[in-house]
């Protein structure tokens, strides 16, 4: 099941490892921000843990966690000050980092997900993270959005209503052209979260639209991305497009649409792109 969700991740080749001006800003930081800790539990038979730890051994494990921390920092610095990728600089630091990732699924997909993992034998990370996840989880019914003169419903996380009213008019009032554009905003900084995280207080249109094009003309296609921004089936002409990779409880991925398009449409895209911002 965990296999039906759309998903994209900080990349380690594309972040650089945090700086600071000095160690004291370091320390700070390795306080507050950097570091996170998993919760003291003693180990077991099997896959089992138990969380009946001692006082002792409580206040003792966030100083040896940092410790290990702090040497992992130092020398991931050094191996970045001597010119290694980034991808080996980040490795040694991993355990102790968060990470940004944009996961996507219908309601069935997070709440099967959310049964698994949240149960008192799962590991506690991926429990916690569980919880927060069903706490933050929206109803069924909260969910999509519906574009003027259409009976279409979608789903395009980091695109306001106000982006899509744009987008709406820039497309010259087309419906169909207007939901792509709106689609291929949203699978753009869907892309971002590999290197950074999108901005929601600086978002540039044009600029997602024109990463879009990267992503759609590389060869092979990056597709991914255009699998968070999913519409819904109604109408036979939708239906034709998203051919046979539809994810669940009648909704179709952008990429499905995307990739069984005729090319001539694709082109047109572009095409009215083009012209309009002329």
């Amino acid at each position: 099941m965990h296999r039906m969700f759309a998903r994209n991740a900080a990349s380690n080749r594309a972040r650089s490892l945090p700086t600071f001006e000095n160690d004291a800003q370091f320390e700070a930081a390795l306080e507050n921000e950097l570091v996170f800790y998993p919760r003291p539990r003693k180990r077991n038979k099997g896959m089992k843990v138990t969380y009946d730890v001692t006082d002792h051994e409580l206040q003792a494990f966030p100083g040896m966690w940092k410790d290990a921390a702090r040497v992992a920092y130092d020398f991931a610095r050094r191996l970045q000050s001597a010119g290694y990728a980034k991808e080996i600089v980040n490795r040694l630091i991993e355990p102790f980092q968060m990470i940004d990732v944009v996961m996507t699924g219908t309601y069935q997909w997070w709440e099967h997900f959310i049964a698994l993992r949240i149960k008192d034998d799962a590991q506690w990370e991926i429990a916690e993270l569980a919880r927060l996840i069903h706490s933050a989880l929206p109803k069924p019914e909260l969910v999509g959005h519906r574009q003027p003169d259409t009976k279409l419903v979608f789903h395009i996380p980091y695109v306001s209503q106000e982006e899509r009213d744009y987008l709406y008019e820039y497309f010259e009032n087309d419906p169909d052209f207007s939901v792509w554009a709106a689609c291929a905003v949203s699978s753009a900084r869907c892309a971002r979260v590999s290197y950074t995280p999108f901005d929601e207080l600086k978002p540039n249109i044009h600029k997602d639209l024109d990463l879009f094009r990267k992503l759609v003309s590389a060869q092979p296609m990056h597709a991914s991305p255009l699998e968070h921004a999913a519409i819904s089936q109604h109408g036979e002409v939708w239906r034709a497009l998203s051919g046979p990779q539809t994810i669940h409880a009648g909704w179709s991925t952008f990429r499905a649409i995307w990739e069984n398009a005729p090319s001539y449409q694709r082109d047109e895209f572009f095409e009215l792109y083009d012209a309009v911002g002329e």
